[in-house]
């Protein structure tokens, strides 16, 4: 996994995406993302407690009709449960840039092609418009672990600390782009590290909400993470087109020898047209 560095504990609702995010690297950014594809592709059971979480919350927004998931960034697919999600939707649209990644996961899972649909060689921060046509008035848009992904690529290239807070929001805006009205939107990020939160490894699951309640007033987490500033801003301005619905107890989730405390913003896609 890389490494994230803490962040400040600043918002900002200026949408422009910053210069060097769009498309500028990519060579170096598809890259880089198939190197922590292959560093990860063997981590299945390593996974199986955030998987559980992960795939609970999604299976907790699927609507009674089967409709269509989208996973953006959803590479080795070691958080997802795919074949217990096809049991709840008849459509689950994966995003990714490593296209081998996406094979290599349905192959791994032996998920139903009919239902498992890939888009692969995809760039999450500028979706090409055939994608997002294609994967339009989604019921579930689930992004999971991705965002600190985008955060460190821009870092490596170069973006201030208030470019990230920006391309935060412009991906917050992809996924409202992506969702029917009404449809819920799963911002699942990871917010500190044990690198600098040293009791994380030690504190019991119950203890974890108070741990990260105690990490954002320090200010030790991840650039572009704090899931409460998140809630606040989308509460604060409709523009973003998702209400926030709530952010469920966040979990530990262990990766070798560091652990994440993750956690998730639930929302939901205002209806077109209207403030509130």
């Amino acid at each position: 996994m890389v490494v994230r560095s803490p962040g400040a504990r600043t918002t900002t609702a200026d949408s422009a995406l910053p210069d060097c995010a769009h498309g500028v690297g990519m060579t170096e950014t598809t890259a880089r993302q198939r190197e922590l594809n292959e560093a990860s592709a063997g981590l299945w059971e390593g996974y199986a407690a955030h998987r559980r979480r992960v795939t609970g919350l999604v299976l907790r927004q699927a609507a009674g009709d089967r409709g269509r998931l989208v996973v953006l960034g959803a590479g080795n697919c070691n958080d997802l449960e795919l074949n217990e999600l096809a049991t709840r939707f008849a459509e689950i649209h994966l995003v990714d840039l490593d296209g081998d990644a996406l094979r290599a996961a349905v192959a791994r899972q032996r998920a139903d092609p009919a239902v498992v649909r890939l888009h692969p060689d995809t760039d999450v921060v500028d979706l090409p418009d055939a994608v997002s046509s294609a994967l339009g008035a989604a019921d579930v848009v689930v992004s999971a672990t991705l965002l600190t992904q985008l955060l460190d690529t821009a870092v490596a290239s170069g973006v201030p600390p208030d470019g990230l807070l920006r391309l935060r929001d412009h991906h917050l805006r992809t996924i409202a782009g992506l969702l029917r009205p009404g449809g819920a939107g799963l911002l699942i990020t990871d917010v500190v590290s044990s690198d600098t939160c040293l009791d994380l490894p030690q504190v019991s699951p119950d203890r974890l909400g108070h741990l990260l309640e105690r990490s954002i007033a320090a200010g030790d987490f991840f650039t572009g993470t704090n899931p409460f500033a998140i809630v606040r801003q989308l509460q604060a301005d409709s523009r973003y087109g998702l209400r926030p619905v709530g952010v469920p107890s966040p979990w530990r989730w262990d990766v070798g020898r560091r652990s994440y405390l993750v956690c998730c913003v639930v929302t939901e896609r205002r209806p077109h047209g209207r403030e509130r």
